[in-house]
């Protein structure tokens, strides 16, 4: 935290916010606080926003990197269906990696689709199929456009062809430089003109646009061979996260495939490769070595190393550290010691084909016939001291590559192959001449870094962030006995890429694989193990003959014998049997106590095997496996007084000793225990004999802490086959985030939140216009206690100025905090919650007499989407994850919208959602308390919060937002009235116009606030010459007439309108514009203007009326006059109804009321004097100052 604050005062000073790196990582942050950062979507395998952001940041450095202005994916038929973006569109957007990128073909739905990536813009134009899924991936992508065809348009294919030319020619506009990728295989001959064949390029030159060639204008660039060869081999956090998740399982089954072929009794035979052989052979058949050379124009490498193989011998394991040749590979799978008699051991080493994981160790043969001497005299002895020689060297070899795992390595990774070997081998000297100084044989260390397609780098080669190692120790030239070999593959990720030189340890992908095993001699016999099947036999009574006996007839397989010979001989003393022929496992240890340096667990070296286990009363156990054959274990004081510890498959582990009839097979043995049902172990406790409590005591606690924890790792192995896979290391994640998203762009400092409870709190509310974002703050500041929110544009404060709006609010903020207020509500439209949090939160005065805890932020559908399907350019940036604590979605449920605003929101939804990663934090429909709820509320560390942040960071001075807001104000004189109802169409005509034209000063208009004094339409035509006459005196007051328009349609109405709209009359104009637009004065002065010329066309304007004639008279006056007739009944003399039309006594018919005519002179004659009078009055008024003043206050 100390380190924290120290930036905290450097970032005070800076004023590129939008360059911020994780500074707080640089300063040693502890990752166990970061965990909170990362949602549960984000640990899950799914390719989400938070990763394809990862890769749209690396394709923008590859863009600044190249210095060019954009980059294209053209897909399907408008590209000629170029392979190289198809390839590239499914790394970006796909999710695919590793060799599976190259090879997997595009997806149908997919082939419509056009992607350009710009410095401060990205447009994807996608069908309606695929629109959602590339909305919700593309959710963390800086000012991006995702522009989705309709319905309509994809059934008129002239007009859906239309929609795409213009936004390639609207997303190209302005670019001088721009890269595609093409295969130079689908190139004949100059890009250019490859490039120019290509539909949608063809399109640009149509005459209709007259703007040319795009390539005669456009310098064109082939991006194929630096994705090739920089981009596609490089680890991110997606690809690591599937790395770890799913190959590591694949790997360990073909692994115990082998051991299976072992435990069947061929462990020496060429067979037992074959599995570690066919998985790697079959894994390359897709895409060969050879193929992804010719990709990046390289020369495949012809060396295997590692190698998938089995070494068996002392003569062939001494060519571990030797490669083996593609021919070499193919023509042999398996070498054995076969010419220097039956091997001791054999090294096994296998690689997974997809990714190069690898993996090595040494197992060993004939454990089961270690024995002092030979049993008879015709018996050759084993080799005990060769066997013990190996077994040391290899618990050895394994202790030094776990130290070097667990922190020399991070050290060292981003020196070449031969000086990183150099330091390892060196600190492998220096560990081993302390553990372990009388080791025989010759210590060798290897380290090759993988890509992610499995190909060692380059020496010269480092891809910074993280990265695949396979670390190999051999202990080489054990006197006569050979080599043994150990090693692991697994991730290290940089845990600052901006420049500190600190690395976190290393996530081991291969832990899984058992660190241990043995089996019987290769063609040898077995005579300990036959030794104890014989003792076994002969307790069980096996072959005793108990003397004449007869049956009885009535139980079948129940004889009687007739002497009593006595109880069958027991050799071996096991006594009473309590359990036989049941489920038991065996852990061995043979680690060397030397290794251990303070950390007994992590440098275990344990082998497990399971197996069928006789018990009997004496606390001895005979166990039966395919790997030791028949054992006997003593289980000290018979269980009484040991420690016990859980096992799976419903069993206990207890520790054994080994007794002197087989202290050979467990020789070089530091610990074993074997596993048992707790049900059997409590009845061989009841019955061991008074004070045969154990020796070691029963306060040792630790003594099965090396088996209880499975080794190396939790989980890691298990006698009753393979253990489930391990999951995903919060922190490491956070870390493989992080490099991700931090990549090396630029360097300023971020600082990490303060925490100090000294201050006062404040609640930052942040919205876009016409969402009600002081309706919000109002109700927030009453929930939470706190005095009126503070309304940043009431302040006056400078758009896009946040270190004057710091000052600004710190000056306001003092006096209430000397008045003892301790909680307040700012309310702002202005600023990036990057700004806010770094800059006026970060400068003083207002650090240090306030804190902003939250960040609240309030979007509209109708704001968030108001052109079409594209998002706004700012959206991204206001509900930015680690930036702001919670999003507040509003309603937008107005009549005049139907079922447009509901599919809207349900979108916006989705979208903030993937961006975010969870839904905790978006509100829908929420209530104040339950916004205010969380308001003052953080549940996150300072470290965690920074880390967050990082995570969504700009991606610095080249990818830095160009889109800023812009108002224009025009104040109205209240006593000059507006015609309110013309104001409204006038207003949604320009919205409408920014939506669909591509130049001029009404592109970006995204929304307009208006409270004007004044009339509509509808009630001035309902008015009397009289009320005019009392309205132009002032006798009846203007009506103030608030709305909120968006280029959708009208939006709800808030209940307080934000400054200046608050007290004074106007209308706002809201525009999105390019940073640094503002200052083109010439465009300025022309939306003021157009703007000025739009409201003083709405003034109210008296219009004379017209005098009516009969043919002027409209049907339905005429309708009503004549019902009304109709409904009295009363008729003139001489005339009468007869049902169907009106009667004359002469006999005359007409259909309409005899008086109607009469009716209706007198209807006209009202009218017209109406009208008469009505025009009087208006000449009377037009000269009045309200109608001629200026409407616009300037």
């Amino acid at each position: 935290s100390s380190a924290c604050l120290a930036f905290a005062a450097g970032a005070r000073h800076t004023r590129a916010p939008h360059a911020l790196i994780a500074a707080g990582v640089a300063a040693g942050l502890c990752w166990q606080w970061m965990e909170s950062c990362l949602e549960a979507s984000d640990l899950t395998l799914s390719y989400g926003a938070l990763r394809c952001r990862d890769r749209w940041l690396a394709l923008q450095r590859l863009r600044a990197s190249a210095g060019l202005d954009a980059v294209i994916l053209v897909l399907g038929p408008d590209g000629q269906f170029n392979r190289a973006a198809e390839v590239a569109f499914n790394w970006l957007l796909g999710g695919l990696s590793g060799r599976t990128l190259l090879s997997a073909p595009l997806d149908a739905k997919h082939e419509e689709c056009v992607v350009c990536i710009r410095a401060g813009r990205s447009v994807v134009f996608c069908k309606q199929v695929v629109g959602e899924d590339i909305v919700a991936r593309t959710a963390m992508w800086e000012s991006c456009e995702v522009i989705i065809s309709s319905r309509a348009e994809e059934a008129d294919q002239d007009e859906y062809d239309c929609r795409k030319i213009a936004m390639f020619i609207d997303a190209v506009s302005g670019c001088d430089s721009i890269g595609v990728v093409v295969q130079e295989s689908d190139r004949s001959g100059d890009l250019k003109m490859a490039v120019e064949r290509w539909p949608l390029i063809q399109a640009h030159a149509f005459d209709e646009y007259g703007l040319g060639f795009l390539t005669m204008r456009s310098s064109v660039s082939n991006l194929e061979d630096r994705l090739q060869q920089d981009v596609y081999p490089s680890w991110d956090f997606h690809s690591v996260a599937i790395a770890h998740a799913c190959l590591p399982q694949q790997l360990r089954k073909a692994w115990d495939e082998a051991m299976l072929v072992c435990d069947k009794g061929l462990a020496a035979d060429a067979s037992a490769a074959e599995p570690l052989v066919d998985y790697f052979e079959y894994g390359r058949l897709a895409l060969s070595d050879a193929d992804i050379a010719e990709f990046r124009k390289t020369q495949p490498s012809t060396l295997l190393n590692p190698a998938p193989r089995i070494l068996s011998g002392a003569q062939h394991s001494r060519s571990i550290a030797q490669g083996v040749t593609v021919d070499e590979f193919r023509m042999s799978r398996s070498t054995s010691g076969a010419d220097d008699g039956p091997p001791l051991h054999a090294i096994w080493e296998a690689v997974e084909p997809l990714t190069g994981i690898a993996v090595a160790r040494t197992h060993f043969y004939g454990c089961a016939d270690l024995i002092s001497g030979p049993v008879n005299q015709d018996e050759k002895q084993w080799p005990v001291e060769g066997l013990r020689a190996l077994v040391g060297a290899y618990a050895a070899a394994v202790a030094c590559c776990r130290h070097l795992l667990s922190g020399t390595l991070s050290t060292v990774v981003s020196l070449s192959s031969g000086e990183r070997n150099k330091a390892l081998l060196q600190a492998a000297g220096a560990f081993m001449d302390r553990v372990s100084p009388s080791l025989l044989g010759r210590l060798d260390v290897s380290c090759c870094s993988m890509d992610s397609m499995g190909l060692q780098l380059d020496d010269a080669v480092f891809i910074r962030g993280m990265g695949l190692y396979y670390l190999r120790v051999t202990v080489a030239d054990i006197d006569c006995w050979g080599s043994v070999a150990y090693g692991e593959s697994g991730f290290f990720v940089e845990a600052t890429p901006h420049g500190v030189e600190e690395r976190s340890p290393c996530v081991v992908l291969t832990e899984q694989v058992p660190t241990f095993a043995f089996w019987p001699v290769p063609g040898g016999g077995s005579g300990r193990s036959d030794m104890v099947k014989a003792g076994l036999d002969s307790r069980l009574g096996v072959g005793f003959d108990r003397g004449p006996s007869v049956a009885l007839g009535h139980r079948s397989g129940v004889r009687i014998y007739l002497e009593d010979r006595g109880t069958p001989p027991d050799p071996l003393e096991l006594g009473d049997p309590l359990d036989l022929e049941v489920r038991g496992a065996l852990a061995i240890d043979v680690s060397d106590p030397a290794t251990s340096n303070g950390d007994d667990v992590m440098f275990v070296v344990m082998a497990l095997c399971s197996g069928t286990a006789w018990v009997f009363s004496s606390g001895k156990v005979v166990l039966k496996t395919p790997r030791t054959g028949h054992v006997l274990l003593q289980i000290p004081g018979g269980g009484v007084g040991a420690p016990s510890a859980e096992a799976s498959g419903g069993l206990i582990w207890v520790p054994v000793v080994v007794t002197p009839a087989s202290s050979g097979c467990l020789g070089g043995v530091r610990r074993a225990a074997v596993a048992l049902a707790p049900a059997t172990v409590a009845e061989m406790r009841a019955k061991a004999a008074p004070g045969s409590e154990s020796s070691s005591g029963a306060g040792e606690a630790n003594e099965l802490s090396w088996i209880s924890q499975g080794g190396y790792k939790q989980g890691a192995q298990t006698p009753f086959g393979s253990a489930a896979p391990l999951p995903l290391d919060t922190s490491f994640a956070v870390r493989c985030a992080l490099a991700s998203a931090c990549a090396p762009m630029a360097s300023p400092t971020m600082a990490a939140p303060a925490m100090a409870d000294s201050k006062s709190k404040c609640v930052w509310v942040s919205g876009f216009p016409g969402t009600g974002v002081l309706d919000v703050a109002v109700a927030l500041a009453h929930a939470i206690g706190a005095p009126p929110p503070i309304d940043l544009m009431a302040l006056g404060v400078p758009p896009n100025d946040a270190a004057t709006a710091s000052t600004q609010l710190a000056d306001v903020l003092s006096l209430s905090v000397s008045q003892g207020c301790a909680n307040f509500v700012v309310c702002d439209m202005w600023f990036d919650p990057v700004d806010v949090l770094t800059i006026v939160a970060s400068q003083a005065p207002f650090a240090d007499i306030c804190r902003i805890v939250n960040v609240i932020a309030l979007v509209d559908p109708l704001v968030a989407y108001p052109w079409s399907s594209a998002r706004h350019p700012l959206l991204l940036r206001r509900v930015r994850r680690g930036w702001v604590s919670a999003v507040v979605i509003q309603e937008s449920k107005h009549r005049s919208l139907g079922d447009t605003a509901e599919l809207l929101a349900r979108s916006l939804l989705k979208e903030i959602v993937a961006g975010r990663g969870s839904r905790d934090s978006v509100f829908v429909k929420s209530t104040t308390s339950a916004i205010a709820d969380m308001a003052l509320r953080r549940s996150s560390s300072p470290e965690s919060l920074l880390a967050g942040r990082a995570l969504a960071l700009p991606g610095g001075d080249a990818l830095a937002p160009t889109w800023q807001l812009q108002r224009i104000f025009l104040a109205t004189v209240d006593h000059v009235p507006l015609d309110a109802s013309a104001l409204r169409a006038a207003c949604l005509e320009k919205l409408h116009l920014a939506s669909t034209t591509l130049a001029g000063s009404w592109r970006g208009l995204f929304c307009v606030e208006f409270r004007v004094c004044g009339l509509t339409s509808t009630e001035v035509d309902d008015m009397e010459a009289a009320e005019l006459s009392a309205f132009c005196q002032g006798d009846i007051p203007l009506a103030v007439h608030r709305m909120v328009l968006s280029p959708r349609g009208e939006m709800l109405l808030p209940h307080r309108f934000a400054a200046p709209l608050d007290t004074a009359s106007g209308v706002v104009w809201w525009w999105v514009i390019p940073v640094g637009g503002s200052v083109n004065p010439q465009l300025e002065q022309s939306q003021r203007l157009e703007t000025a010329a739009v409201v003083n066309m709405c003034r109210l304007r008296l219009g004379k009326r017209s005098v009516w004639t009969q043919e002027d008279i409209p049907a339905d006056e005429i309708m009503r006059q004549a019902n009304s007739l109709s409904v009295t009944g009363q008729l003139p003399d001489e005339w009468f109804f007869n049902g169907s039309c009106y009667v004359r006594v002469d006999g005359y018919e007409q259909k309409h009321h005899p008086d109607l005519p009469g009716r209706l002179d007198l209807l006209l004659r009202e009218h017209n004097a109406a009208v008469e009078a009505w025009n009087r009055t208006v000449d009377e008024v037009s000269h009045l100052p309200m109608f001629m003043s200026p409407s616009i206050i300037t």
